[in-house]
């Protein structure tokens, strides 16, 4: 296995957050609000991201969408975790987007 690949401790790659524009007297959705279109990144052992922009952004939707305290539209987040983490996952390299409501409690204990 290629050492870059073990060092990867989170991988977000087509990452979309929309919000439905909802109007009308049978509230139906007219169009959506952007406010995550397409974030790819990797952050490396020993590395530090900083996200920065104007208000109103994303940056916070970014955030609570990679943690899934918002459900994102579309888009992985892969997340190396450690093996002391007793997810039901076999491999140490778990797209977040996929676990179960149980599994990601635990695994927001452990991310700050």
């Amino acid at each position: 296995m290629n050492k870059d690949k073990e060092n990867i401790l989170i991988e977000v790659s087509g990452l979309k957050k929309y919000f439905p524009i909802i109007k009308g007297i049978f509230r139906q959705t007219v169009g959506q609000i952007k406010a995550v279109d397409n974030i790819n990144f990797k952050i490396k052992a020993g590395e530090t991201l900083g996200l920065v922009g104007e208000s109103g952004c994303g940056k916070s939707t970014a955030g609570k969408s990679i943690l899934r305290l918002l459900e994102p539209t579309e888009g992985n987040i892969k997340i190396n975790i450690h093996k002391s983490l007793k997810l039901d996952h076999k491999s140490s390299k778990i797209d977040i987007t996929k676990l179960t409501s149980k599994d990601l409690k635990k695994l927001r204990q452990e991310i700050q």
